[in-house]
C-alpha cells in the first residue's frame, strides 16, 4: 500500500515556456490514458525497460538496427503535452516509432 500511495502522489512536471522540444503531441485525452495507450504501443514494438505513473522508456529493435525512446508527460502554460525523444541509437528507425505512437494517440 505504501508504493501505490506515492506512486498516486506524483504530479506531472512543469516545464518554463518555450522548453517544449521538437517531437510532442497535445493532450487530447487524461494524461494517465495518454501514458497507458504510449506504454502498450511501445511495449508492442520493442521493450518496455522502464516505467512510472507519467514517463517510460522503451528499447525498439528491428533487423539490425535498435533505438531507445524515452515518453513523457509535461505541463506549461499552454496545457499538457506528450514528448517523445531518442535516447540513443537508429533517427529512421525513431522516426517509425514516433509515427506508430502518434497513430496510438
Amino acid at each position: 500500500t505504501t508504493v501505490a500511495f506515492w506512486f498516486e502522489m506524483v504530479e506531472i512536471k512543469s516545464l518554463p515556456e518555450g522548453c517544449r522540444g521538437p517531437c510532442v503531441f497535445p493532450m487530447e485525452q487524461s494524461a494517465e490514458r495518454a501514458m497507458e495507450a504510449t506504454r502498450s504501443c511501445l511495449g508492442g514494438l520493442g521493450v518496455i525497460t522502464k516505467s512510472k505513473r507519467f514517463s517510460t522508456t522503451a528499447w525498439v529493435h528491428c533487423g539490425q538496427l535498435d533505438v531507445v525512446v524515452k515518453a513523457r508527460i509535461y505541463k506549461d502554460p499552454q496545457g499538457v503535452f506528450l514528448e517523445l525523444a531518442r535516447r540513443r541509437g537508429d533517427c529512421v528507425l525513431f522516426v517509425r516509432v514516433f509515427e506508430q505512437v502518434r497513430k496510438a494517440l
